[in-house]
């Protein structure tokens, strides 16, 4: 839930403020996450999305592959593979996105991108320049 504090309250306020949103976050702030637990909640998004609304998560579905495989969990990569292959039958065709490949391109394509471990630790390099984290100890 989106809320905001007045600059001219924030001394008073954004203790709570914190309190709350780490009460609602699924991830832990105190301890950084490791890539099977933001993993498993990328995978459990899009199987909220999908039992709640039957909105395919597309984004989700392809982060949780291609994160572990760009930090060489390739076992955790082949389960996102497989979760991707299940979700996709059960989604609505009418409901995925309008540039849509089809079934079976998305799938290739993904393992396409999933074994190319090189280059997505690329575009997580050049990310990590571009949003100066660079400071931000890797695990």
């Amino acid at each position: 839930m989106r809320e905001a504090i007045k600059f001219t309250d924030h001394a008073e306020d954004y203790l709570d403020a914190a309190r709350r949103l780490a009460a609602q976050a699924r991830l832990s702030l105190d301890v950084p996450p490791t890539v099977a637990d933001v993993v498993t909640e990328l995978r459990a998004f899009a199987t909220a999305q999908h039992g709640l609304a039957g909105l395919p998560a597309v984004s989700a579905v392809e982060d949780s592959i291609l994160v572990p495989s760009a930090s060489g969990d390739r076992d955790l990569a082949e389960e996102g593979l497989q979760l991707a292959r299940d979700l996709v039958k059960k989604w609505p065709k009418h409901r995925l996105p309008l540039d849509w490949v089809g079934e079976e391109v998305w799938i290739i394509s993904l393992r396409k991108s999933a074994d190319n471990a090189v280059d997505l630790r690329a575009i997580v390099e050049s990310q990590v320049a571009a949003h100066k984290l660079a400071k931000i100890r890797q695990n």
